[in-house]
């Protein structure tokens, strides 16, 4: 957690949020529709940033896509809950 802690704090405010609003205002749905390999999606059922609801629409978009929701993580369900996540 310090380290992740230290990492973001190190991140230019200006261009974080730059880059969030292009995460947030593209519209990926055609792309997810497009992948043809099999994808896991994994969330925590916490997470408050990308909200399982939104996993379960990416599952409905990605053929042959599995998703495993972690129960108790938020959105760094590797740091949060790592040996469930791996």
């Amino acid at each position: 957690r310090t380290e992740v802690v230290a990492t973001m704090r190190r991140i230019d405010p200006e261009a974080y949020a730059a880059a969030a609003r292009v995460v947030w205002l593209a519209d990926r749905r055609r792309a997810a529709a497009g992948v043809r390999c099999p994808a896991l999606i994994v969330c925590g059922s916490a997470d408050r940033i990308t909200p399982p609801a939104l996993s379960d629409e990416l599952k409905l978009l990605i053929p042959h896509a599995a998703l495993v929701e972690i129960a108790g993580a938020g959105h760094l369900s590797n740091l949060e809950q790592p040996a469930i996540f791996n």
